[in-house]
């Protein structure tokens, strides 16, 4: 039974120690990991004194061996409540850190009884040691024992409570096997290690359960290493040093000689240099993969929150496309509406427009004075400019509500460009302008079906300007090509824009180029005083009524304008 016991005992010293080691020497500073490592050592320290206790034949060495070893006994109820507490607060942060304090002050009061039993000054806790049964030297109680014994099995019964009812409370299933664990090995601990006690009052009960303690520790381990994330190659490189340590340090023990003791012993030191130097490399790898994995998981969360944000934006962008177009929808809706007013209002502006016209020839046909026949002229020249207007309108309402019916056929943009050109030719020779034309190198590239009239029309006004408002000694550069549209991707347009080295557009020009009623700038009114500002309008309808859109950039006066034609193909 001594035997048995000293095995028992030596296993757990041994235990705890491992785990303990794994700890220190882990580089986990953690509360969780702190309290385990103390009741490890409290453990440990409780099991190696009983130990040296048994293998002795002195009685007071067995006492005091007896009283060492209850000292931490007493302080490993404390030690558990608070790896217990420190547990539920990483899972709930509900704070125990007052009663944590209460119950190790209550474990050191009842250690310090202890110390004073050591010293001689009381025999309170343990006075004595006796043979009992196989023993030669056990335990007896003294007469305040009993109490710390109610303090020992009530501070692990409300460890006990408390880690029941997280488990009770927990929806997380891996975290309720875990402390299921930890409870059952508490509860195999408890049963084994009060068999220590019943021959503490002569119940002839041997201490034959101490060799479940061992479950105790292992089952906190466990439960740290789960939620600790402890590294399985640190864990191996502590357990293989620790084994060899344990080998050299009992190949001591059994040297023959003085020069093999002094050999073991410097071999002992010199693989401790070497194993705590292993352990080391290996936590330094430990922490890199692991800075280089939360460098990586960071990686991934921003790209993913990137990518979120992007698609964010692209739905935001639909949305507001989607907007934009049906706002565009009800704002057609409402200029068809002003068109159809604009017809109506051009059948009354025309007959009062022909009866004036028409007195105004008569009186060319009679003789007045030279003021009168100037005054008569002047009106004639402002009825006809009326006139012109009136019917420029009606076009462009007749090109907006469908009246103007479109004739399409098959043409080619390109060739459309180069016979507008030519047209320009003696406009482009005067100003020394410099034009360059780039087009897809496959004509059909550049063969649609449109109006060719009425897109040449338009294609028109828009170089006419770059010509007409370009600077002396300018460029004119008019390029096409197939793209995608810009944002329904699916969809493909022909692009054609014309840029020039002009006297560009103003910011607040911009907004208003292709009404109806856009006044040209004053630069521009210099260069050409009788142009209207109404060709843009008429060019804007046209390639609308085309199902394209046009549309101008420029930044600003004297740096040139852009203009651009989107058809769909």
């Amino acid at each position: 039974m001594i035997f048995f016991q000293i095995i028992s005992f030596g296993l757990i010293a041994f235990t705890a120690g491992l785990f303990a080691f794994f700890v220190l020497t882990s580089g986990k500073n953690d509360k969780l990991s702190r309290s385990f490592l103390i009741v490890s050592l409290y453990v440990a320290l409780w099991a190696a004194p009983i130990v040296l206790c048994l293998m002795t034949e002195n009685g007071d060495s067995a006492l005091r061996f007896f009283q060492v070893s209850i000292i931490f006994s007493l302080l490993i109820p404390a030690g558990f409540f608070s790896f217990a507490t420190n547990f539920i607060e990483s899972i709930t942060h509900i704070d125990y850190s007052r009663y944590r304090k209460i119950v190790y002050i209550v474990g050191i009061f009842f250690a310090a009884l202890l110390v004073s039993d050591i010293l001689g000054f009381t025999k309170l806790i343990l006075p004595t040691v006796s043979e009992k049964w196989w023993f030669p030297y056990w335990a007896d109680a003294g007469p305040i024992f009993k109490y710390s014994l109610v303090y020992f099995f009530g501070t692990f019964g409300t460890s006990f409570y408390l880690l029941l009812r997280l488990v009770r409370s927990s929806q997380d299933k891996i975290l309720k096997g875990q402390l299921k664990f930890i409870l059952i090995g508490v509860i195999i601990a408890m049963f084994g290690g009060s068999t220590n006690y019943f021959l503490w009052y002569d119940v002839r009960i041997p201490p034959f359960g101490n060799i479940l303690v061992p479950i105790y520790v292992i089952s906190m381990f466990y439960a740290i290493a789960r939620y600790q994330l402890f590294n399985i190659k640190v864990i191996t490189a502590q357990l293989v040093t620790f084994s060899i340590w344990s080998f050299l340090f009992f190949r001591i023990f059994f040297a023959n000689t003085t020069r093999e003791f002094v050999a073991d012993a410097s071999l002992l030191l010199l693989v401790i240099f070497f194993g705590m130097f292993l352990i080391k490399s290996v936590l330094n790898e430990v922490k890199r993969k692991e800075q280089l994995q939360i460098i990586t998981t960071e990686l991934k969360n921003l790209t993913g929150h990137l990518q979120e944000k992007v698609d964010e934006q692209t739905r935001e962008i639909r949305r507001s496309y989607e907007v934009e177009k049906e706002a565009r929808m009800k704002l057609e809706e409402l200029g068809k509406t002003k068109d159809q007013f604009i017809l109506s209002a051009q059948s009354r502006l025309v007959t009062p427009l022909e009866d004036i016209q028409r007195y105004l020839n008569e009186l060319k046909g009679i003789s007045l004075v030279p003021e009168a026949t100037e005054d008569v002229d002047k009106i004639t020249a402002s009825a006809e400019r009326l006139n012109s207007l009136i019917d420029e309108f009606v076009a462009i309402s007749e090109l907006r509500i469908g009246k103007g019916a479109l004739n399409k056929k098959s043409t080619n943009l390109q060739s459309v460009i180069e016979e507008i050109i030519r047209g320009f030719k003696i406009d482009i020779s005067k100003k020394h302008l410099k034009t360059s034309l780039i087009f897809p190198l496959k004509e059909a590239d550049s063969t649609f079906n449109v109006d060719k009239e009425k897109i040449k029309e338009a294609l028109t006004n828009l170089i006419d300007n770059a010509i007409k408002y370009n600077q002396e000694g300018g460029y004119v550069t008019i390029k096409g090509e197939r793209t995608r549209h810009p944002i329904e991707r699916d969809k493909l347009i022909y692009r054609l824009t014309i840029k020039d080295a002009g006297i560009g557009i103003s910011s607040e020009e911009l907004p208003r180029l292709f009404t109806q009623y856009f006044q040209r700038g004053k630069e521009a009114e210099k260069i050409y005083t009788t142009g209207r500002g109404i060709g843009l309008a008429v060019t804007k309808n046209i390639i609308e009524s085309h199902n394209g859109r046009v549309y101008a950039e420029s930044e600003g006066k004297s740096k040139g304008s852009k203009f651009t034609v989107e058809l769909l193909v």
